[in-house]
């Protein structure tokens, strides 16, 4: 039984570490953008957690189990000293100092984005049920579990529906396909938000409004084979107009294209 739970284990291990340790690696070497991927210095990563500590505590009992689960996880912690539950210990202390070691690698990322918690959310639950397990009034125990059920629904009921202005981007590919190959490199106005160039299916650069309008930006990108340039107006940027001197080939509520 414990040689089938570890091969998979060292499987998923090796195939998680090729990914992070090399080929990603590579991808910053070649391409030279790191933000997701590698992080930054442990040192940056510290100070920029340091001096956003309440946005970065929020992601412990906001985005990992909601209010009553974070109650829950930090009342196990005296809890398991007291009882003197080794095993529950070492783990809690293990990775929680693992954990510390990919905030700080985060830095200014660990508090924008809400899946940087998903590693350590399973450590509070684990130790949230165990809390739980202790309570020797059964009702009680159920009442808590429902309510950090129906509370974390609850927070995150806007997650269940796709709003109207991002539902507008899922058409991207489809409008460019019928504009262009997919070969052909575009540059979208969606700032450091690489999304829509996920759902145009497609390579080029993404960038914000103030970059594209400088002198010789879209110029620069068209010598290395730029050939159309998208422009948000709603979803993940907004329209730009001024100082476009190019041909408008597609127009939708949602988004401008024009050939470079």
């Amino acid at each position: 039984l414990k040689l089938i739970f570890m091969i998979p284990t060292l499987l998923i291990a090796g195939a998680t570490s090729l990914y992070y340790f090399y080929w990603v690696p590579y991808l910053t070497r070649t391409f030279g953008f790191s933000h997701f991927f590698m992080g930054k210095g442990l040192r940056e990563g510290f100070s920029e957690i340091i001096s956003h500590l309440n946005e970065a505590f929020e992601k412990f009992y906001e985005e990992a189990l909601g209010y009553i689960g974070f109650i829950l996880f930090l009342t196990s912690l005296p809890v398991l000293f007291i009882k003197r539950h080794k095993l529950l210990a070492a783990v809690f202390c293990v990775t929680f100092v693992g954990f510390l070691g990919i905030m700080f690698k985060s830095g200014f990322a660990f508090y924008h984005h809400s899946y940087y918690i998903i590693p350590f959310a399973p450590v509070m639950a684990l130790l949230c049920g165990y809390v739980i397990a202790e309570i020797k009034k059964q009702k009680l125990a159920a009442l808590l579990l429902v309510s950090m059920a129906l509370e974390s629904v609850l927070n995150k009921y806007q997650d269940f529906r796709i709003s109207p202005d991002n539902l507008a981007i899922l058409s991207l590919e489809r409008d460019l396909d019928a504009l262009c190959s997919r070969q052909d490199l575009i540059l979208i106005n969606s700032g450091n938000v690489p999304t829509p160039m996920y759902f145009a299916h497609r390579k080029g650069w993404v960038s914000s409004n103030t970059v594209i309008s400088a002198p010789g930006y879209v110029g620069s990108l068209k010598k290395k084979g730029l050939r159309y340039l998208v422009i948000l107006k709603k979803s993940f940027g907004h329209a730009l107009t001024p100082g476009l001197e190019y041909e408008l080939v597609f127009e939708s509520e949602a988004y401008l294209v024009y050939k470079v």
